[in-house]
């Protein structure tokens, strides 16, 4: 019984997967490949506009040689993650005051060494980088004519369709697609597989109590 509930559930992990989680992604476009985003966000009540324009970029493994740079003062060494992608985001304004930028994470995305690059090409640099688990979110200010610096962080896994939200100082945000690192699907159906066994220990557990 047990293994037939397991196997009911890869089974609808295998569907969810097949579906709608990488509906956004087009194969016949090379991930690794560079582009951007136009921002254009108007608040209606305070009238505030933010425009701007978000780069991004995916390194493949072992292409990007430079340290990764945390707010602490400290670096994390290139050679500590040669063997991950490196997604890099930059945020540039060009009317009123950008203040921050979050990129939505799925479960399993492998992101870490959360940071910045503190080589050319040079911008402002982030006064908070948060990883929420779902999310990171680099927090700055820029201003007209400014750009942050490289936003960074790595992850083993390939790049797919995501979304990222970048917000205008009291103008709002707006939601914009980008490249994220997406798990493979065996990853999450095993995730998803020990989801259910530790929740089935817990009933036993309860039950036994």
């Amino acid at each position: 019984m047990k293994r037939n509930i397991l196997l009911l559930a890869i089974a609808v992990l295998t569907t969810f997967l097949g579906g709608s989680l990488f509906a956004g992604y087009d194969p016949s476009v090379n991930p690794l490949d560079p582009g951007f985003e136009i921002i254009s966000v108007t608040d209606v009540i305070s009238g505030f506009t933010y425009e701007g324009r978000l780069d991004y970029d995916v390194h493949a493994p072992g292409e990007y040689t430079e340290d990764i740079a945390i707010l602490d003062g400290g670096s994390i060494s290139a050679a500590a993650f040669a063997d991950q992608y490196v997604y890099q985001y930059q945020i540039t304004s060009t009317q009123g005051y950008g203040d921050g930028l979050s990129i939505a994470l799925e479960l399993g995305s492998g992101a870490t060494n959360f940071g910045y690059s503190s080589t050319p090409p040079s911008g402002v640099i982030p006064d908070s980088v948060y990883d929420a688990g779902s999310q990171v979110k680099y927090g700055f200010i820029i201003a007209d004519g400014q750009s942050t610096t490289l936003l960074l962080y790595t992850s083993p896994n390939a790049p797919k369709a995501g979304n990222a939200m970048v917000s205008g100082m009291m103008a709002g945000s707006q939601s914009v697609p980008v490249p994220v690192p997406v798990p493979e699907p065996v990853t999450l159906i095993l995730l998803g597989a020990g989801c259910l066994q530790l929740r089935c220990y817990r009933k036993r557990s309860r039950k036994a109590a």
